[in-house]
């Protein structure tokens, strides 16, 4: 398995990214890391942030480079995964800095569950030639950034959810979600962008921990 360790629900940081304290904290989290994993195989990736959400392009740029720096004094040539800020949509990897140009092994990094009403909220269909398009031009963004910065870039975070985790009588359509989740897939394979399905055991789950089985998801 390819693994990609980030610091996650961080609402400490991101709550109050002022605090000098917490940010020596987030640093002094990093610097344990990057030694603790040093020495482990290439398929170990590390990702700084996930979803800065409340943090400016400023803050998260200042972050990716600060970072990056901690982890290069270990990890010299371990693959490095960066975003933007907020939910790190593809149009905040566009406008965020390459923390450095000279860096061989970096990969930006976006989230996609456009249209949310529908993914997350299931309160709309989808599923019409327009959707698709809209579905699209979200990958071919990506596609077309990665190809200008000669950076690689994946989307680890897509998904639909079976219902609204705050609203639970919200249930999306499955088979709306089945085409929603292969349109992803058909985009990813079509622009060369690794894709990572978002499974979290809930809402938007497909893999059963208690009985060990698949839903219709994985095809």
């Amino acid at each position: 398995l390819y693994v990609i360790l980030n610091l996650h629900h961080e609402s400490w940081l991101k709550d109050n990214y002022t605090s000098q304290k917490n940010r020596n904290r987030f640093d002094s989290i990093w610097l344990q890391i990057v030694e603790r994993f040093k020495d482990k195989s290439a398929k170990l990736l590390l990702e700084i942030l996930n979803e800065p959400t409340g943090l400016t392009i400023a803050n998260v740029d200042e972050i990716n480079v600060r970072v990056l720096d901690i982890i290069r004094r270990a990890n010299p040539t371990r693959l490095v995964v960066f975003s933007g800020n907020g939910f790190t949509p593809i149009d905040s990897l566009l406008a965020t800095a390459i923390p450095d140009t000279n860096d061989d092994y970096l990969i930006g990094n976006f989230h996609a569950y456009d249209p949310w009403p529908f993914s997350g909220q299931c309160l709309r269909s989808w599923g019409t030639a327009a959707d698709i398009a809209e579905l699209g031009d979200i990958y071919q963004k990506a596609y077309n950034w990665s190809v200008e910065h000669d950076i690689p870039v994946t989307v680890n975070e897509f998904g639909v959810a079976h219902f609204d985790f705050t609203a639970p009588e919200n249930v999306c359509d499955e088979a709306d979600r089945l085409k929603y989740i292969e349109a992803h897939v058909n985009f990813a394979t079509e622009y060369g962008i690794a894709a990572t399905f978002w499974d979290d055991a809930g809402s938007f789950s497909t893999y059963d921990r208690t009985n060990h089985s698949w839903g219709p998801e994985k095809d």
